[in-house]
């Protein structure tokens, strides 16, 4: 009878404890999982994405943020990037820069879910001799994976994790003095899909028996290869000047210049389109090029904003209330009016009593 209570006991204590260790091992993955999807989130505050508030080294330089145009003419990368939009600094801010966001085109049929960027900081001059990114890189690095939505053979601009140039380009910093003029180039290093496949830069063997059509421009497009910069050297933003590198088109957002900087869009000239029939391209920040659509007729840049209709309609970065364009004027304060010089009202049907009181009614 003991012997048989003593293996009951062991028997009821063996269960408990594969109990408890199946509930530790379930939280452990569940911490695991959301511990990975922290990963794949971009926590930047909305200040950091909106403004600067890093010391600014001293020295000279210039900066632009672009993307790798050699990448959207690779036949085998499913994802590419056709645009980046920069948070880019002027005046007090000049010389500062952050990438704040992507143009996406998934050329596959697939749909995205989810994306890893790559960037290298490059000097003007290797750009120019057209250095292969793997000898002229100074600097490199990637984001974080973030989460994208996005259907096969769609174009979209989406919020990227934060590339803040000064940040890193800590290293080229000597004695509290950066030098120099550089480019940040922007590229896709790692694409997940919805069917569960990964392309990854360099392991393309998933991916070889597809060829994808290389980005290709409306032939009504003329590329003006233009860019724009932010100068340390002179404290201003140039707003779209002509690039070295044949292949860009530049549009400087002046509505959403704030105090110190404006959003700065370098958008690849290969795969502008006008597919609304609005007269604005893509690569001239048509935020919504879809065909067919009445809504994107009336949604582009020079567009009015309607301020209750949840739609960016001037695609200048901001919706409905929050558009300068929907911010309310103040009405204009009434000046109160002081009595001439040589006596008297100066307008007798306003207040006569205070007139009065002056002791000129």
């Amino acid at each position: 009878m003991r012997l048989r209570n003593k293996i009951l006991l062991c028997t009821s204590l063996l269960a408990l404890s594969t109990i408890l260790a199946l509930g530790i091992s379930r939280s452990q993955r569940a911490a695991g999982t959301q511990g990975s999807m922290a990963v794949r989130q971009d926590k930047a505050p909305p200040t950091e994405r909106n403004s600067f508030s890093e010391e600014k080294p001293l020295g000279r330089w210039s900066i632009a943020a672009v993307p790798d145009v050699r990448q959207g003419q690779d036949t085998v990368t499913p994802v590419v990037i056709s645009g980046i939009s920069s948070l880019a600094g002027k005046d007090k801010w000049a010389g500062m820069l952050k990438v704040i966001q992507v143009k996406l085109t998934n050329r596959s049929p697939k749909t995205l879910t989810a994306v890893r960027l790559g960037w290298v900081i490059i000097t003007a001059e290797d750009r120019e001799a057209r250095k292969p990114d793997r000898l002229a890189k100074l600097l490199e690095g990637y984001t974080p994976l973030f989460d994208v939505i996005l259907p096969g053979g769609e174009t979209r601009r989406v919020d990227s994790p934060v590339i803040n140039f000064i940040k890193e380009a800590r290293p080229l910093i000597k004695n509290g003095a950066l030098t120099g003029d550089f480019y940040l180039k922007v590229r896709v290093s790692e694409a997940q899909f919805e069917d569960g496949s990964i392309w990854q830069e360099g392991e393309t063997a998933a991916f070889l028996k597809t060829a994808f059509r290389p980005l290709t421009p409306q032939t009504e497009f003329n590329c003006p290869n233009t860019h724009c910069i932010s100068s340390n050297s002179d404290g201003k933003l140039d707003r779209c000047t002509d690039d070295t590198q044949p292949g860009l088109s530049c549009w400087l957002n002046m509505a959403s210049c704030g105090d110190g900087f404006c959003i700065c869009n370098n958008d690849t000239c290969d795969g502008c389109k006008d597919e609304d029939g609005d007269g604005v391209w893509t690569c001239q920040g048509d935020c919504d090029d879809r065909p067919d659509n009445a809504q994107a007729f009336l949604t582009h840049p020079g567009e009015s904003e309607t301020c209750d209709d949840g739609i960016d309609n001037d695609c200048n970065g901001f919706v409905d209330g929050a558009d300068p364009d929907c911010t309310p004027t103040p009405p204009p304060s009434t000046p109160t009016p002081t009595p001439s010089a040589g006596g008297g009202c100066p307008n007798r049907n306003w207040m006569m009593a205070k007139c009065f009181a002056l002791g000129e009614g």
